[in-house]
């Protein structure tokens, strides 16, 4: 995988083979936030991985120390036996000699009780300190064994994604390469608009929000989010389709694809959610489309604490091709629904109050200087339509060289 500067701006284009089309632009300020999350979850992984191999490397010691005292039960229980049997053994011959003289009978007594003493076996409280002793010595053999594993296994590991390793690196461009791929093949940037950074310090300080149920790795603000694609996705961070997701606690956002059918379903997986005794809240970003099934199944919903709306033609997103274009922020072309779902225990954990609703619509509004949606989508289908007529030129001209 290829990465070469587009011309005298700051954008970048990735190919699989060197000045070869196709090309995958993405922006500077994007690759670099993109190599980020790659590293990040590549170190997630490996503490991930570090963990489990601690977890099993104590199960199997566990497992061999259990083994070792059934083994030592086993054992004292056979000597136990053993000692039973020579018990009975004695007393059988000492039965058949009684009839002889007192004097010998004594004598042999004696004789016996002499015996026995000597294969008297050791007392259980020193038993017992010989066998912790044996145990505690072959814990620390375990324990040493395994410390020179992981002094071993830093000293052998390099970081995720450092430049220094070119293996690394080219990790890291094939991922980039299917993810511009995937979401360029999906050519729906509208779908992938995001609430401005400036609600999600809101949502950070007010809310507790630290992850975001839909997004991807272009569009997202916090290192944690689920996302549609986990081929392409997980590689940077993403846990996955949201979908999966069984059980949750926490404080949450979500801005989902404005598609209604998808966001009944999620309605009704933050319904079940919530039905959970689990501390949770979702802070909802929607279209308002009040006739639909999904508006007022939110409206209507028992763990609605507050909501509001806002007017197009006061409030922008983040664009969902901002890893493209230079302008960051897009004007909204529906009005906005802004709901929040909390359970009991979310809400007593995230009190939610209108002096804080009033700062996330604050922080929602258009910036200065942003044109508003008519001259946007205006601005568009002419880029649009210039980009068709220079690829149109383009191709008449190779045409023409092939001609000549």
């Amino acid at each position: 995988v290829y990465v070469r500067r587009a011309g005298r701006g700051d954008m970048l284009e990735v190919s699989v083979e060197e000045g070869v089309k196709p090309f995958f632009k993405v922006s500077a300020r994007h690759f670099e936030k993109l190599r980020r999350l790659f590293a990040q979850a590549e170190a997630d992984r490996q503490r991930r991985e570090e963990v489990e191999r601690e977890e099993g490397t104590k199960t199997k010691m566990e497992e061999e120390e259990k083994k070792k005292k059934k083994e030592k039960k086993k054992g004292k229980t056979k000597e136990k036996e053993k000692r039973g049997r020579a018990k009975t053994k004695r007393t059988m011959e000492k039965e058949e000699i009684c009839g002889g003289d007192e004097e010998g009978t004594q004598e042999e007594t004696e004789a016996m009780q002499a015996d026995g003493a000597a294969e008297k076996p050791r007392s259980a409280t020193k038993a017992k300190e010989e066998d912790e002793e044996v145990g505690k010595a072959s814990a620390l053999k375990d324990a040493g064994e395994v410390k020179k594993k992981k002094t071993k296994a830093k000293t052998t590991k390099k970081p995720a994604g450092s430049s220094q390793d070119p293996s690394d690196e080219q990790e890291f461009l094939r991922a980039l390469c299917c993810l511009l791929a995937r979401y360029e093949a999906l050519s729906g940037s509208g779908y992938q608009a995001a609430v401005p950074r400036a609600g999600f310090r809101v949502l950070r300080e007010a809310f507790g929000v630290r992850a975001e149920c839909f997004a991807s790795p272009l569009n997202c603000c916090y290192a944690r989010f689920w996302s549609a694609f986990g081929d392409t996705d997980e590689p940077f961070g993403s846990l996955g389709s949201f979908f999966r997701v069984t059980r949750l606690s926490g404080s949450y956002e979500a801005n989902p694809p404005f598609v209604p059918e998808l966001m009944l379903r999620m309605v009704d997986r933050f319904e079940d959610l919530l039905s959970h005794g689990s501390p949770l809240s979702f802070a909802i970003f929607v279209p308002s489309w009040p006739s639909l099934p999904f508006y007022k199944r939110l409206e209507s919903s028992k763990y609605l604490r507050r909501s509001t709306v806002l007017k197009a033609k006061d409030h922008a997103f983040c664009d969902g091709a901002q890893h493209v274009k230079r302008q960051m922020h897009r004007p909204s072309s529906f009005d906005t629904g802004i709901f929040v779902l909390q359970n009991k225990e979310g809400a007593d954990k995230w009190p939610i109050s209108k002096e804080i609703m009033t700062k996330l619509t604050s922080a929602m509004l258009k910036p200065k200087g942003l044109m508003d949606l008519a001259d946007y989508e205006r601005s568009n289908r002419r880029k649009h339509r210039h980009h068709q007529q220079n690829q149109q030129g383009k191709k008449m001209w190779k045409k023409q060289k092939l001609i000549d």
